[in-house]
C-alpha cells in the first residue's frame, strides 16, 4: 500500500479484515508479539514475494509467499535457482549483519523478501 500520511495508514490498519482476523486470534493467545515494518514503497509483482525461515541464525528454507499464484519463472529450475541465490545473498549481505549483532535477540524468525519490478531484491 502506498500513501502519504499517518492518518491514511492508521485508517487502513483499523479497517483491514486481515488485521482484524490476526488480532482476534492474538486475543486468544497467552503471549503474542507483533511489530510494524515501514519501508519505502517499491512495485512488486505478487509472484515475486517470498518467505524465508531462519532457525538459529541459519537460513533454512524459502517459499513463495502467495501459494495460490502460479509463477512462470518459478517453473524454470535455472530461474528458480537464480531467485533463491539472490535472496540468500541479500539475506547474508544485508539482513543477517543487521539482525545478528552481538547481544541481538534474533535467533529464529520468519523474514519476507521480494524482487521488485526493476529486479532488485528487497
Amino acid at each position: 500500500m502506498s500513501g502519504t500520511s499517518a492518518q491514511y495508514f492508521l485508517q487502513l490498519f483499523v479497517r483491514s479484515e486481515r488485521i482484524y482476523q490476526d488480532m482476534t486470534l492474538a486475543l486468544e493467545m497467552e503471549e503474542f508479539k507483533s511489530g510494524w515494518a515501514i519501508r519505502e514503497w517499491v512495485d512488486v509483482d505478487i509472484g515475486m514475494e517470498f518467505r524465508g525461515f531462519i532457525y538459529r541464525r541459519k537460513f533454512c528454507a524459502l517459499c513463495q509467499y502467495d501459494y495460490l499464484v502460479k509463477v512462470k519463472d518459478l517453473q524454470d529450475s535455472k530461474k528458480r535457482q537464480d531467485i533463491k541465490s539472490r535472496i540468500k545473498n541479500f539475506y547474508a549481505d544485508s539482513v543477517a549483519p543487521a539482525l545478528h549483532r552481538e547481544g541481538s535477540p534474533f535467533q529464529s524468525y520468519v523474514a519476507d523478501f521480494a524482487i521488485d519490478t526493476t529486479g532488485k531484491c528487497e
